[in-house]
Parts: structure tokens; C-alpha cells; sequence
């Protein structure tokens, strides 16, 4: 078995595992007609389970898309994110998690009217801030089982980039940005 390095975070519950990218030229190419990029991700994140959980784990996704850990007894809750660069794995035995990494890329500035209000927009007035809210809005949409009319600008931010609170539907959700750098965000969201 393939063996990568896993960067951990653990807050409270909730454990974090980071890995880079598995590189090209120790990738399987596949039949199927997937881009390499694509097939590097899903390599990185299967490795990343064998890794964690054992052999007989697997991802599998319920009825929603969302990733489902199979092959294990007591499988715990999952989020699953990658980008360019990083496969990122958060886990937590007892509640629902969601969990984003994102590079900035100019295309955010372009999209920003579709996924910020104009008083998120207002706060989140950066490219790293936009950044931020992006990955924040991204795992929040990951975990809170939101009602199917929400849409992403709907998706509520913390009223400030130093809170880590937002309520959504009656429930609250803490907010950890585990990742903060100019040109790379990982955030991770965990209902409490």
C-alpha cells in the first residue's frame, strides 16, 4: 500500500488530515476518460483512507453527494475537499463536519456577486478575505443540511472574519480556520 505524508489537525473532536497531491508519475492512468488531475485527486483521497481507516475502508456517497465512510464498523462523520494541490480529510465520531481548501484564484473576484451579499462583501473586502469566505461558506454548506432553498449567497458568514459562531437554521455551527495563509485557506466547520 502507498504510503503519503498527512499533516493532522485535532479540534476537539474533529481530526483534520492534510496531504499533497499525489504526483502524476505515480498515478495508474485510468481507462476511463478522467482528466490526470481529477484521477490524482481521487487517488490522493482513497490513499489518504486506506491510510487512516485500514484496508477495507472505502467512500462511498449518500443520496445528497455527500461522502460516506464504508468497510468500517462505527464509521464516523466525514468531509472531503481537495484543490490544486491538497486532498483534506476531517473526520469527527459524533457530528456532522464540512471542510474546504481553496487557493485564491482572480476568478473569486468574478464570482464574489454571486456568493456574497453586499454587506458580506462589505466585510469580506479582500482577496485573501474573499478567499476566506469562500472556504467558510463552502464548508458550512457541506455540513449544515440546509433547506434545498438556500443558495450560496444565502449561506450565511460570521459578522466578523475573528468570530467563529454562525447560526443557520436554528443550529450552531464553529468555524476554524486551520489554514490562513495569503494564497491558501482551510477551514473547517463542525456543527455543535
Amino acid at each position: 500500500m502507498t504510503t503519503i505524508d498527512l499533516t493532522t489537525y485535532t479540534i476537539r473532536d474533529t481530526t483534520v488530515y492534510r496531504a499533497a497531491i499525489i504526483p502524476s508519475d505515480l498515478i495508474q492512468p485510468s481507462s476511463a476518460a478522467t482528466a490526470m488531475s481529477r484521477l490524482r485527486e481521487k487517488t490522493t483521497v482513497k490513499t489518504m483512507v486506506k491510510q487512516i481507516f485500514g484496508s477495507d475502508a472505502q467512500i462511498d456517497h449518500a443520496a445528497d453527494g455527500s461522502p460516506l465512510l464504508t468497510g468500517i464498523p462505527n464509521p464516523p462523520f466525514i468531509s472531503i475537499s481537495h484543490s490544486s494541490r491538497f486532498a483534506v480529510i476531517a473526520v469527527n465520531p459524533t457530528s456532522p463536519v464540512g471542510v474546504d481548501i481553496e487557493h485564491w484564484r482572480k476568478s473569486l473576484e468574478k464570482v464574489a456577486p454571486r456568493f456574497l451579499t453586499p454587506q458580506q462583501n462589505n466585510i469580506y473586502n479582500s482577496e485573501h478575505m474573499l478567499l476566506c469566505a469562500w472556504t467558510i461558506k463552502e464548508a458550512l454548506f457541506k455540513v449544515a443540511e440546509t433547506k434545498p432553498e438556500r443558495t450560496f449567497i444565502d449561506m450565511p458568514l460570521p459578522p466578523s472574519p475573528q468570530s467563529s459562531k454562525v447560526i443557520i437554521d436554528g443550529h450552531s455551527f464553529s468555524i476554524c480556520l486551520l489554514e490562513n495563509n495569503p494564497d491558501t485557506c482551510l477551514t473547517l466547520a463542525v456543527r455543535d
